[in-house]
Protein backbone atom coordinates (compact mmCIF):
# COMPACT_ATOMS: atom_id res chain seq x y z
CA UNK A 1 0.00 0.00 0.00
CA UNK A 2 1.38 3.39 -1.03
CA UNK A 3 1.48 6.36 1.29
CA UNK A 4 -1.12 8.26 -0.79
CA UNK A 5 -3.62 5.42 -0.47
CA UNK A 6 -3.39 5.59 3.30
CA UNK A 7 -4.48 9.24 3.48
CA UNK A 8 -7.98 10.30 2.60
CA UNK A 9 -8.21 12.70 -0.34
CA UNK A 10 -4.82 11.76 -1.82
CA UNK A 11 -5.95 8.83 -3.90
CA UNK A 12 -4.82 9.11 -7.51
CA UNK A 13 -7.97 8.25 -9.34
CA UNK A 14 -7.81 7.91 -13.11
CA UNK A 15 -9.01 10.94 -15.00
CA UNK A 16 -12.19 10.49 -16.99
CA UNK A 17 -11.60 10.38 -20.71
CA UNK A 18 -13.56 13.12 -22.42
CA UNK A 19 -13.83 13.28 -26.16
CA UNK A 20 -12.05 16.27 -27.73
CA UNK A 21 -14.29 19.24 -28.27
CA UNK A 22 -14.29 20.66 -31.77
CA UNK A 23 -15.90 23.96 -32.66
CA UNK A 24 -18.93 23.54 -34.89
CA UNK A 25 -18.66 24.85 -38.42
CA UNK A 26 -21.10 27.69 -37.78
CA UNK A 27 -18.94 28.94 -34.88
CA UNK A 28 -15.90 29.02 -37.17
CA UNK A 29 -17.90 30.88 -39.81
CA UNK A 30 -19.02 33.35 -37.14
CA UNK A 31 -15.42 34.02 -36.16
CA UNK A 32 -14.49 34.65 -39.78
CA UNK A 33 -17.46 37.00 -40.13
CA UNK A 34 -16.38 38.98 -37.05
CA UNK A 35 -12.82 39.20 -38.38
CA UNK A 36 -14.07 40.67 -41.66
CA UNK A 37 -16.12 43.22 -39.70
CA UNK A 38 -13.05 44.13 -37.66
CA UNK A 39 -11.01 44.56 -40.85
CA UNK A 40 -13.72 46.81 -42.26
CA UNK A 41 -13.63 48.95 -39.09
CA UNK A 42 -9.85 49.29 -39.32
CA UNK A 43 -10.02 50.21 -43.01
CA UNK A 44 -12.70 52.82 -42.28
CA UNK A 45 -10.57 54.33 -39.53
CA UNK A 46 -7.55 54.53 -41.82
CA UNK A 47 -9.57 56.18 -44.58
CA UNK A 48 -11.01 58.72 -42.13
CA UNK A 49 -7.58 59.54 -40.70
CA UNK A 50 -6.15 59.90 -44.21
CA UNK A 51 -8.91 62.34 -45.13
CA UNK A 52 -8.37 64.32 -41.94
CA UNK A 53 -4.61 64.44 -42.50
CA UNK A 54 -5.15 65.57 -46.09
CA UNK A 55 -7.49 68.31 -44.87
CA UNK A 56 -5.02 69.52 -42.24
CA UNK A 57 -2.19 69.46 -44.78
CA UNK A 58 -4.27 71.41 -47.28
CA UNK A 59 -5.23 73.98 -44.65
CA UNK A 60 -1.68 74.42 -43.34
CA UNK A 61 0.11 74.52 -46.70
CA UNK A 62 -2.50 76.61 -48.43
CA UNK A 63 -3.04 78.99 -45.53
CA UNK A 64 -3.78 81.82 -47.99
CA UNK A 65 -7.17 80.25 -48.73
CA UNK A 66 -7.97 80.43 -45.01
CA UNK A 67 -8.45 84.19 -45.31
CA UNK A 68 -10.89 83.59 -48.15
CA UNK A 69 -13.04 81.40 -45.85
CA UNK A 70 -12.33 78.29 -47.87
CA UNK A 71 -11.12 75.97 -45.11
CA UNK A 72 -10.26 72.91 -47.16
CA UNK A 73 -10.48 71.71 -50.72
CA UNK A 74 -13.48 69.50 -51.47
CA UNK A 75 -11.50 66.22 -51.49
CA UNK A 76 -10.66 65.63 -47.79
CA UNK A 77 -14.19 66.18 -46.52
CA UNK A 78 -15.56 63.54 -48.88
CA UNK A 79 -12.79 61.09 -47.92
CA UNK A 80 -13.59 61.57 -44.21
CA UNK A 81 -17.29 61.12 -44.96
CA UNK A 82 -16.59 57.93 -46.90
CA UNK A 83 -14.53 56.56 -44.01
CA UNK A 84 -17.31 57.35 -41.55
CA UNK A 85 -19.91 55.67 -43.79
CA UNK A 86 -17.77 52.53 -44.06
CA UNK A 87 -17.34 52.52 -40.27
CA UNK A 88 -21.09 52.87 -39.74
CA UNK A 89 -21.67 49.99 -42.17
CA UNK A 90 -19.27 47.82 -40.16
CA UNK A 91 -21.10 48.71 -36.93
CA UNK A 92 -24.41 47.83 -38.59
CA UNK A 93 -22.98 44.46 -39.70
CA UNK A 94 -21.72 43.82 -36.18
CA UNK A 95 -25.13 44.63 -34.69
CA UNK A 96 -26.86 42.22 -37.09
CA UNK A 97 -24.24 39.44 -36.72
CA UNK A 98 -25.75 38.08 -33.51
Amino acid sequence: MDWDEEREGYINSPRPAYPPIHAPADQLAGRHHLRSIHREEILAGLITVAGAAWGVYGTVVEHVSFWQLQLSPPGPAEICGLGILIWLHAKWRHANAG
